[in-house]
C-alpha cells in the first residue's frame, strides 16, 4: 500500500455518475484524508497476515525482503509505505 494520504477517484466514474459535478468543473478528482492515520498494516495482523509500516526509505529494503519471506512462508502480506502527500 502507497499511503499518500490521499484517494484519487477513478476521473471517468466520477463523470458518469456526476458529469456536471464540482469534481467536474474543478478539474480535481482527489480526496486528502486528514485525522488518524490508516493502519493497513494492522488490519492485515488481525487477519494472520503480516503487516509492517515503512515511513523512512532507508527501512525499505529490508521491510520488503521481511514481507517477502512471509509470502514465501505461506502468509500474506500487507506492507503500508507511507510516501508524500497527495
Amino acid at each position: 500500500v502507497l499511503d499518500n494520504g490521499g484517494w484519487r477517484a477513478v476521473k471517468e466514474a466520477v463523470l458518469r455518475v456526476y458529469p456536471e459535478g464540482e469534481a467536474a468543473a474543478s478539474g480535481e478528482f482527489s480526496a486528502r484524508l486528514s485525522g488518524p492515520r490508516r493502519d493497513f498494516e494492522q488490519v492485515a495482523q488481525a487477519f494472520g497476515a503480516y503487516g509492517e509500516r515503512v515511513d523512512r526509505a532507508e527501512h525499505l529494503d529490508a521491510a520488503l525482503a521481511r514481507s517477502l519471506d512471509a509470502i514465501d512462508s505461506g502468509r500474506a502480506a500487507v506492507l503500508n509505505v507511507q510516501v508524500a502527500p497527495l
